[in-house]
C-alpha cells in the first residue's frame, strides 16, 4: 500500500492507484478496504474524512473527493460541516465576532 500513497498525487490519481491495487486483493472487507483508503491520503485530507465519519469506502471517496474540491476553491463549509469544524454541525466563532457585529448595529 505504500507506493498508493497520496503525496504530490491528486485525489483521482490516488484513488485510481488504491483501486487498482484492491482489485487485486480478494475477499478485502468494506471495513479495511475504508479503513486502507483514508491511510493513503495525505494528513491534512486525511483528518477532514475522518471528521466525517465515513462508515463505507465509498463514502470516504465521496468525502476525500468533496474536501479535496473544497481546498482547490477554497471554500470553507463542505457538505454542510466547516472545514477543521466537527460534524455535529458546529461551527468554530471567530474571535470577536459577535462584538464586530454589536458595533455595527449601535452605530446605524
Amino acid at each position: 500500500m505504500v507506493e498508493t500513497q497520496q503525496g504530490d498525487k491528486s485525489i483521482e490519481a490516488s484513488i485510481i492507484a488504491f483501486d487498482s491495487l484492491c482489485s487485486k486483493i480478494l475477499d478485502m472487507r468494506s471495513a479495511v478496504k475504508l479503513d486502507r483508503f483514508v491511510w493513503v491520503l495525505n494528513e491534512r485530507l486525511r483528518i477532514e474524512v475522518l471528521l466525517r465519519q465515513p462508515s463505507t469506502h465509498g463514502d470516504g471517496l465521496t468525502n476525500a473527493l468533496a474536501v479535496d474540491s473544497a481546498f482547490k476553491t477554497g471554500q470553507r463549509r463542505v457538505g454542510g460541516h466547516s472545514l477543521g469544524g466537527v460534524p455535529d454541525g458546529r461551527v468554530p466563532v471567530e474571535l470577536g465576532a459577535t462584538e464586530q457585529t454589536r458595533k455595527k448595529k449601535t452605530s446605524n
